[in-house]
């Protein structure tokens, strides 16, 4: 009885344990997915990045992973015109940002802009000026700092969301 419990413990660490395997196979799928992206073939990015995500899941490699490869596969599909499944992939890019770096840290503001401006671009003022709200909290000031630029368009773009 004690080698079976030791064997069931075994089995459930080794399984817990970021399988290199998937790692491998994962990083396969997302670089053919930034190829396709560049070569301007959208199917073939949405597919890579798709089984990048599923591959990053099943493989246990990590909140960080997962969202490196929600995010893109939000992009594709946002390019898709597959607005309901881009806002999704990009609020679950989000949530494993999240999960990966904590709810409130900068490293989650490219996520969150891009989903305000996913929203945007596609019309949803709404909900955009509330995603604008919550990227300019967690990395406004820092954009601000390094890239006055892209800062002053983004505001631009967050006040016609709340204008709207």
């Amino acid at each position: 009885m004690p080698r079976l419990v030791s064997v069931i413990c075994l089995a459930g660490i080794l399984t817990a344990c970021a399988n290199p395997i998937n790692q491998r196979t994962a990083e396969n799928y997302y670089v053919a997915g930034e190829r396709a992206l560049t070569a301007g073939d959208l199917p073939l990015a949405k597919q890579n990045f798709s089984r990048a995500l599923v591959n990053a899941e099943i493989g246990h490699l990590g909140p960080a992973a997962e969202a490196q490869a929600a995010a893109k596969l939000a992009q594709v599909l946002g390019n898709m015109c597959e607005y309901d499944d881009a806002e999704k992939t990009f609020l679950r890019a989000l949530s494993a940002e999240e999960a990966a770096f904590g709810a409130n840290s900068p490293r989650t503001f490219v996520t969150r802009m891009e989903l305000a401006q996913f929203n945007f671009d596609v019309g949803r003022y709404e909900k955009a000026a509330m995603y604008f709200e919550k990227a300019f909290a967690n990395g406004g000031p820092l954009l601000e700092s390094r890239d006055p630029t892209s800062y002053a368009a983004l505001v631009d773009d967050y006040a016609v969301s709340l204008r709207q």
